[in-house]
């Protein structure tokens, strides 16, 4: 068995509103392929203008991944 840590942050747009959706997963992965779920954390934070400017967009990550 093995621990799983997997986190995702994602920004959307709600009513023209800028809204990040912070979602953190932790599970383990058994002998038989089934996922355990140990814990899971999730928070919905408004963004202001200035917080969208520290974000990278998708588009960025995907430049730097290459």
């Amino acid at each position: 068995m093995c621990e799983i840590t997997v986190e995702s942050k994602t920004r959307v747009t709600e009513h023209g509103r800028a809204v990040l959706y912070d979602k953190k997963y932790r599970g383990v992965l058994e002998d038989s392929g089934r996922f355990r779920l140990l814990a899971y954390f999730g928070k919905r934070l408004p963004l202001t203008e200035a917080h969208l400017m520290e974000l990278p967009s998708s588009e960025e990550k995907l430049k730097n991944a290459a």
